[in-house]
């Protein structure tokens, strides 16, 4: 019953497609493209929760409620699925978090079952660790992952508060924040005074890589993103509550180009913002609704080889494309 009530939580935090699986996605005259809609076959979704992007721009999806991994080419084209509820290797409660290495090996971390999995390119087991906790390598129902230049996994421990680093076979390495929140008031007149609590966060949900292996990490319920050195260094932060662009009303997923472009699902906003590494506002997009080009509670964001954004657009059971 807690993790139901917990998921249930960070949902609120961050909270005929099938006949043509095998074709690529058609792209509507906004230069977006369309992928899954709600359901439980191939290439449907029901919440999918998070998103990396593998070799040859394949997409991996963590489709939360129906309990797998769906796989997609390039174009969009359904390739492949694993997983299943229940607590065996190989199985899902709710994967939440994916990040895939350098090799194409997957990991995928579960909020329910407190644990992270790894598997390869074609989604056969290899290993898992963890289980509930506040120990080194414990964990209270992990979401977001990204893994840095030299193959270390960065794991959002959500309900712990804490960011935990691990080496590619699960070892871990270290660990750093407590909570601490910094409160609507302080966080409106952010532009104006430290938001303070460098360092610690108020159920941190995603994590990603930016140039020299900064990571930048959504602060959600701070309604921020802070950026560490891959040692754990508290570097600099940026964003606020509100919706003004430059503020968040829940930031959640993140992603980093090659550019050194920030993008930021902001949740409660509906919106994707755009930022450079030392945190200036340069764009965004969206608002909240069923048309494409809206959202209905954007959960993560991922960007591939050729640029292109893909966003989770949670609510809507479906992934939207911008090329």
């Amino acid at each position: 019953m807690k993790k139901i009530l917990c998921y249930g939580v960070i949902i609120l935090a961050l909270v005929g497609w099938t006949a043509c699986a095998h074709k690529p996605l058609p792209v509507d005259a906004t230069g977006v493209r369309v992928l899954g809609k709600f359901g439980t076959g191939p290439g449907e979704f029901n919440e999918p929760f998070a998103i990396a992007i593998g070799k040859n721009n394949s997409i991996y999806v963590a489709d939360a409620r129906n309990h797998r991994i769906q796989m997609f080419s390039e174009a969009g084209e359904f390739k492949k699925q694993w997983g299943g509820q229940g607590d065996g290797p190989g199985q899902f409660e709710r994967p939440a978090g994916i990040a895939v290495d350098k090799e194409g090996n997957v990991y995928v971390s579960d909020f329910e079952l407190d644990r992270i999995q790894k598997f390869d390119a074609e989604g056969m087991f290899l290993l898992q660790w963890g289980k509930g906790g506040k120990g080194p390598g414990q964990f209270n129902s992990p979401t977001g992952l990204t893994i840095n230049s030299v193959g270390q996994l960065f794991v959002a421990d959500t309900y712990n508060h804490r960011i935990q680093k691990f080496d590619a076979e699960g070892n871990w390495l270290s660990a750093w924040g407590e909570y601490q929140p910094i409160g609507v008031i302080r966080s409106f007149f952010s532009f104006f005074l430290s938001l303070g609590a460098e360092g610690d966060f108020n159920y941190p949900v995603r994590v990603t890589i930016g140039t020299k292996d900064k990571l930048f990490v959504s602060d959600a319920y701070n309604n921020r993103v802070q950026v560490f050195s891959s040692d754990g260094n508290y570097l600099s932060q940026f964003g606020s509550i509100g919706f003004l662009g430059g503020s968040f009303k829940v930031s959640s997923g993140i992603a980093a180009d090659k550019a050194g472009r920030i993008i930021v699902a902001d949740f409660y906003n509906h919106r994707i913002q755009v930022f450079n590494e030392q945190g200036d506002h340069l764009d965004q997009w969206g608002k909240k609704g069923a048309q494409v080009g809206q959202f209905d509670g954007p959960t993560d964001v991922a960007v591939d080889t050729r640029g292109r954004i893909y966003v989770v657009d949670w609510g809507n059971h479906r992934l939207q494309i911008y090329e």
